[in-house]
């Protein structure tokens, strides 16, 4: 029996990274289960309909066809045992990306909200270039001033259009996952963010390079988010595929699902949202962070963003006594979390 191996504990960002540096570096993976593949290439009995297998040392995907059978004619294949026509593609999450963020009150002239800027980089440690990276946006309010770097395209998208076909998400995950994992994921799927990408391959953010600011203004106040970045898309499914083989595939197509999510700050909260309900939301995706190991549980910042939180969200403490609150930041990350806790609270 060939076991499903959970990419999420299996496979560590950055090629170079440790399970620590891995936290370091704020970021996370979430594929789903794959078989491994065998060593011999002899796929059993019970995974004959699998064609997507992992090969987990050589971070790889691999499409494995029944013998008799090609990328032409995928399914021709009845024979049970025996040697099949392989292809291998590189994980999407080969990428090392490092994500700054700043956030401040737009001044005169700039527009009504705050103006988030974000520089990207592709550490040395990544195996694959940067095509493309996405931010969760919540609420309704306008997404002005957006800034690209060179060759970079943005689009806010905000969902499916009315009548639209949105085949994708559930039936692939539905395959791969399971009803229980469909109806999870279909909960947390964005319905909004905005994207940047690049129309061609030779622009792509290669491995050491890092890229001018990315930016927008906004009046939706900042708070913890997570940001998606992904590396180029290594293998596709064909037109004469059948329904079966393509859902396994594209159960690794989904932005949530085949890229490395990092943690960061970016438009949550609507212009006129509760202090405290806000508090909440910080409070509960900091303890979040330490659970992950992505903010470390004993650091002076931690404890004290903690505490005080819980006393805004339970009504205790002022939200305007944030303006002297005499936390000490230890990282960029914790100087980021702290700017957005005395810009969405503390005004």
């Amino acid at each position: 029996m060939i076991s499903l191996v959970p990419l999420a504990f299996a496979f560590l960002p950055c090629a170079a990274a440790d399970e620590a540096a891995a936290a370091r570096l704020r970021l996370q993976v979430e594929l789903p289960p794959v078989p491994a593949y065998p060593a011999d290439g002899v796929i059993p009995e019970e995974l004959w309909k699998r064609v997507v297998f992992l090969d987990e040392e050589a971070g790889e995907l691999i499409l494995s066809f029944p013998p008799d059978s090609d990328e032409e004619n995928p399914a021709s294949g009845e024979e049970i045992g025996g040697p099949r026509v392989t292809a291998r593609a590189p994980l999407a999450i080969g990428i090392c990306p490092s994500l700054s963020a700043a956030v401040r009150r737009a001044d005169e002239g700039e527009g009504r909200g705050y103006v988030y800027r974000y520089r990207l980089a592709n550490r040395r440690e990544a195996g694959l270039p940067i095509s493309k990276w996405v931010m969760r946006v919540a609420g309704g309010e306008a997404i002005e001033n957006v800034l690209n770097p060179p060759r970079w395209v943005a689009e806010d998208w905000g969902g499916p259009r009315a009548g639209e076909d949105m085949r994708n998400a559930l039936e692939a995950l539905t395959y791969t996952w399971g009803d229980a994992h469909r109806r999870k994921m279909s909960r947390s799927m964005l319905r909004r963010r905005l994207r940047w990408y690049l129309h061609f391959s030779r622009d792509r953010l290669q491995p050491g390079d890092a890229l001018p600011p990315f930016g927008f203004t906004t009046e939706t106040r900042p708070g913890i988010v997570r940001a998606y970045v992904q590396g180029p898309r290594g293998i596709s499914s064909q037109s004469n595929w059948t329904e079966a083989l393509r859902d396994q595939l594209w159960a690794f197509h989904f932005i949530e699902n085949n890229s490395l999510s990092i943690s960061t700050i970016g438009p949550k909260f609507a212009p006129d949202a509760d202090k405290a309900a806000m508090a909440s939301d910080f409070l509960e995706n900091i303890e979040g962070l330490v659970e992950s190991g992505e903010l470390p549980a004993p650091a002076p910042f931690v404890r004290e963003a903690v505490r005080l939180l819980q006393s805004i969200a339970d009504g205790g403490l002022k939200a305007a006594d944030l303006a002297a609150w005499p936390a000490r930041p230890a990282t960029d990350f914790e100087a980021a979390i702290l700017s957005a806790i005395r810009l969405s609270l503390g005004e």
